[in-house]
C-alpha cells in the first residue's frame, strides 16, 4: 500500500507570483551537520508524503541535496515537476542563518505578527518546537505543562499542538524532522482545531526567546541578553547552586555568570554535567559561560546597572563604542553587604508594576534589556527564575520609562575599600570620577 497522501492547506502571497505557499514546510538546517544522503532521503520521504514546502540555504549545505531529491522524486513519478513545490533559499545565501522569525508558544512574536497581519506581510516561522538539540534551542515547548495538558486531552503529539497553535494564527510554519513518523505526525493538523480555552490557555504560557541574544563585537556566536549570577553573599551550600543551574536550564537559561572567588565554577560544571546526562542540552556549546581574567580576586562589580543606578554615561561611550554591557545588581543586591532595598521599594517601580499586573524585579529587568544591556540576576527560587524570564513579551510605554529615567540616582556599591589617605586613590569623588 502507498503512503496517505495529505493535502496541505496554502496561505496566499501578497507579491503576486500566482500560487500560495504551503502552510507547512520541512527545514533542511541540521545542527550539528549530517550526511547529504540523510537530507535527500528527508526530502523524498516528505514529498511521498505530502510536503511541498522545502526551506534551503547555501550555508546549510542541502541545497544540493534538496535539488538530487528533487530530481529522484520527479523520476519515480511523486510529482510531475518541479512547479508543484515551494522552495524557499536566501538573498543573502552566502552567509545565511536559520534566523528568520522564531515563533512558538513560548515566543509568540504577537506584536511584529500584527504589524506583519496589518501590512501584508506573511509570517513564516522557524523554531516552531523550541529548537530543541541545537546550541540556540531550548526544551520550554516541550516540557511546557500547558502544551502537555491539553496533547494527552486531544490525544496528540506536543509538536502537534505547536504546530496547529502556529497554523491558527494564520502564519507559515517551518519544522525539521528526517524522521518519517515524525513527518507524518506532523502533517496531522488540519483536521482538528483548538477551542477557545485552550487557545487562551496558549496564550497566557510565559513568554521567552531560544534566541534572544546580542552580537559581540568579537564576532562568532552571541550573548543570551537573560544570564544567571552564581556569586552568593554569604555563600551557600553547593547542592543549592547546581539544583539552581540545573532548574534554570529546564527553564531555557543558556547564559551563567562564575568566578573563582565564588566557589561556584565547579559545581556549575558538575551541573552542566548533568544537564548533558539528563538530556536538557546536547553540548557545552549551547552555554554562555562568563568567568574573570582576574579570577582570584573577582568581584560582581560584571557593571553596577538598575533604574536607581542607571549609569548613562557609561551606556552612551558603551553604544558609540560597540561594547555590550552587562548588568549586575540589577534588582540592587538586595542582601548582600553593599546592597539595598531602594529598588525593590521603590514607589515609582511598584506603581508601575502593579498597573502592569508584574513584579517589581520583572520591571527592572525588561528596563535593564530596554537599555541594551544583558542582565545577569541571581535566584535560586523555581518560580522567581520563571518570572524573571517572563520580560520579552512586552514593553514599557514611553510615559512609563520617562518616570523611570527621574528617580533620584545614587550608586549602591560605593568602593569605600579601595580607598586610602596612604594609596594611590584617596577619595570616592576622584574614584569614581565624580560620579557618585
Amino acid at each position: 500500500m502507498g503512503e496517505t497522501f495529505i493535502s496541505v492547506p496554502e496561505i496566499s502571497l501578497s507579491s503576486g507570483i500566482g500560487r500560495g505557499m504551503p502552510v507547512l514546510g520541512l527545514g533542511t538546517a541540521a545542527d550539528p551537520p549530517v550526511e547529504s544522503e540523510v537530507i535527500r532521503n528527508a526530502v523524498l520521504e516528505a514529498i511521498e508524503v505530502g510536503y511541498r514546502h522545502f526551506d534551503t540555504a547555501a550555508l546549510y549545505n542541502s541545497e544540493q541535496p534538496l535539488g538530487e531529491a528533487v530530481a529522484e522524486a520527479i523520476r519515480r513519478g511523486l510529482i510531475k515537476s518541479r512547479e508543484e513545490l515551494f522552495i524557499n533559499s536566501k538573498l543573502w545565501c552566502s552567509d545565511a542563518h536559520p534566523e528568520h522569525v522564531e515563533v512558538n508558544p513560548c515566543w509568540q512574536q504577537k506584536k511584529l505578527r500584527e504589524f506583519c497581519k496589518g501590512n501584508g506581510i506573511l509570517v513564516v516561522a522557524y523554531a516552531a518546537l523550541g529548537a530543541v538539540g541545537t546550541f540556540y534551542g531550548t526544551n520550554r515547548g516541550m516540557e511546557s505543562e500547558v502544551l502537555k495538558e491539553i496533547s494527552d486531552a486531544r490525544g496528540k503529539t506536543i509538536p502537534q499542538v505547536c504546530l496547529r497553535w502556529a497554523y491558527e494564527q494564520g502564519i507559515g510554519v517551518l519544522v525539521k524532522s528526517f524522521n518519517k513518523d515524525r513527518m507524518k505526525q506532523n502533517l496531522q493538523l488540519f483536521s482538528w482545531e483548538l477551542s477557545e480555552e485552550e487557545s487562551k490557555k496558549i496564550s497566557e504560557i510565559p513568554q521567552s526567546s531560544a534566541c534572544l541574544e546580542i552580537s559581540l563585537c568579537s564576532g562568532g556566536r552571541k550573548l543570551p541578553v537573560l544570564g544567571l549570577g552564581t556569586a552568593t553573599f554569604p555563600p551557600v551550600e553547593p547542592e543549592i547552586v547546581k539544583q539552581a543551574v540545573l532548574e534554570a536550564i529546564k527553564l531555557g537559561y543558556r547564559h551563567f555568570d562564575t568566578a573563582s572567588v565564588y566557589q561556584t565554577e565547579q559545581v556549575l560544571g558538575e551541573a552542566i554535567a548533568e544537564a548533558l546526562g539528563l538530556g536538557l542540552i546536547t553540548s557545552r556549546d549551547e552555554l554562555f559561560i562568563t568567568s574573570k581574567l582576574w579570577c582570584s580576586d573577582a568581584h560582581g562589580d560584571r557593571v553596577e546597572l538598575n533604574p536607581c543606578w542607571q549609569q548613562r554615561k557609561l551606556l552612551e561611550f558603551c553604544r558609540a563604542n560597540g561594547i555590550v554591557v552587562a548588568a549586575f545588581s540589577p534588582l540592587g543586591a538586595v542582601g548582600t553587604s553593599w546592597g539595598s532595598n531602594r529598588v525593590m521599594e521603590s514607589d515609582v517601580l511598584q506603581e508601575i508594576a502593579k498597573a502592569k499586573g508584574k513584579s517589581v524585579a520583572q520591571i527592572c529587568l525588561r528596563w535593564g534589556y530596554e537599555q541594551g544591556a544583558v542582565v545577569v540576576m541571581k535566584s535560586f527560587n523555581k518560580e522567581r527564575l520563571k518570572a524573571n524570564a517572563d520580560i520579552f513579551n512586552w514593553e514599557l510605554s514611553e510615559e512609563e520609562s520617562k518616570k523611570i529615567s527621574d528617580i533620584p540616582q545614587s550608586r549602591g556599591q560605593r568602593g569605600e575599600e579601595f580607598i586610602s589617605p596612604d594609596g594611590p586613590i584617596k577619595s570616592l569623588e576622584e574614584f569614581w570620577d565624580g560620579e557618585l
